[in-house]
């Protein structure tokens, strides 16, 4: 008997012994989408344009941009006459044990490899800001019409990404100044200049007047002024996400995470609000639960389905839909009563509440074939680092899947300004997000609008 325990025994302390070589699974933070959850989605979760970290470094169709990278490294080198290559080189060889264990599933791939891969994909990016906002000479591939905007949607995939460490050590040696300053401390304060004189618009020309504009370097100490990392990737996203300029002021795991915390407004857990970045507090604390049917309110409802009716149910039963102006904050959702206001004599008004018609309230939100891909990756975000980036805008989209079912219930969320729909027609709006709910995983109990 002890012989046969014997060679189970064996293959458990080889698998166990196998394993000291893995990193712990507590230390991912670079994850891959679950292949069911891709499962016919794969255009939404893999990039078309470029490749950025290891994971999709093989993809055939993306061969030809691997050769582009090379041009980007040469000219991030020649800013400085090359004379930090080495130092770049070692910083990126430093990093690897570090960050390479924040990945899933790369064991196999050797450091020299994973660290090329670095200061490659890493000066790519950095490169590319700074032709976008002080050298202005982006090539015709990403100038067109549709290049920038697709090359920043692979940038925001989650399989598709780069520890944040990487981009922010190469910066800093970039950004350093020393005795052999080129044109780059020059370049890099304009940048900071033209930021702050126009932070609203993502892609702001200069104005005639300023002096900056001269193509001479300034020797002024105001020169030296260098924008952060996270300035320059603030003004790279409002390409995609116009609005004010303000980047978070936390740690950042990839650049889809920079992206997220733009996007999605933080929660406030002491009470259990959300809070805008524009700080507008959303009217929205006990929305699920006012719009749960009246079954639930039953002697059993302990264990029932807690299901929001869709858009057409609730119109059946006079809930009315109406655009919510008061706040920008797409998280500002409210289920109040109707207000009617009677203003007789134009001298004064009433306002007449009726507590048993019910008023939803939302603010527009716009959809396209691009807006997919958006919440797709956010979502997958959420759901690899709920505990830490909480699940704010999986909470609103479970919200709009539960009331869009049919292309009847787009067109009474369009009626009412709530959604703006961009697709060809409201059946593909209705698939749209009957797509995004497969990704969705949500604790009813749970979340900002429980």
């Amino acid at each position: 008997m002890p012989t046969q325990k014997k060679p189970v025994l064996a293959n458990i302390n080889e698998a166990i012994k196998n394993m000291q070589g893995l990193p712990p699974l507590s230390r991912v933070s670079m994850f891959r989408v679950p292949e069911h959850i891709k499962k016919n989605n794969e255009k939404h979760y893999e990039p078309r344009l470029i490749a950025i970290g290891p994971y999709h470094r093989t993809s055939n169709n993306l061969k030809v941009m691997e050769e582009h990278k090379w041009w980007y490294l040469k000219e991030f080198l020649e800013d400085h006459h090359g004379a930090r290559e080495d130092e770049y080189v070692e910083a990126m060889r430093n990093l690897v044990p570090m960050v390479k264990e924040t990945y899933w599933g790369i064991t196999d791939l050797e450091n020299e490899a994973l660290a090329l891969i670095f200061l490659l994909d890493g000066c790519f990016i950095l490169k590319l800001l700074i032709k976008l906002f002080f050298q202005g000479n982006l090539e015709p591939v990403f100038d067109g019409g549709w290049g920038l905007p697709l090359l920043i949607t692979d940038l925001l995939m989650l399989e598709n990404q780069i520890p944040f460490t990487v981009l922010d050590k190469l910066y800093e040696i970039y950004a350093r100044d020393d005795e052999s300053r080129s044109q780059v401390s020059n370049i890099l304060g304009t940048t900071r200049r033209r930021l702050i004189r126009n932070p609203s618009d993502p892609l702001s020309n200069p104005d005639p007047s300023d002096s900056t504009n001269n193509t001479k370097p300034s020797n002024s100490a105001s020169s030296s002024q260098k924008p952060s990392l996270y300035e320059l990737i603030d003004k790279l996203l409002r390409v995609v996400e116009p609005g004010p300029s303000n980047p978070p002021q936390q740690n950042v795991i990839h650049l889809l995470h920079f992206y997220h915390l733009l996007f999605v407004p933080k929660p406030n857990r002491a009470t259990n609000t959300v809070i805008s970045n524009n700080e507008d507090q959303a009217r929205s604390s006990n929305t699920y639960k006012q719009m749960r049917t009246d079954s639930t309110q039953s002697s059993i409802d302990k264990h029932f389905p807690k299901m929001i009716p869709s858009a057409s149910e609730l119109e059946e039963f006079g809930v009315r839909f109406k655009e919510e102006k008061r706040s920008t904050n797409f998280l500002t959702v409210s289920f109040e009563p109707w207000v009617f206001v009677e203003t007789p004599g134009r001298k004064f008004k009433k306002v007449l509440r009726i507590p048993f018609m019910k008023e939803l309230r939302m603010p527009c939100t716009q959809i396209d074939e691009s807006t997919k891909t958006k919440y797709m990756n956010l979502i997958a975000f959420e759901q690899c680092n709920g505990n830490t980036v909480g699940k704010n805008l999986t909470s609103y989209l479970v919200l709009m899947c539960c009331l869009i079912n049919t292309a009847q219930d787009v067109l009474i969320l369009q009626r009412s300004g709530i959604l703006q729909n961009n697709l060809r027609n409201a059946d593909e709006a209705a698939k749209f997000f009957g797509q995004l709910n497969v990704s969705c995983y949500l604790n009813f109990e749970e979340h900002y609008l429980a």
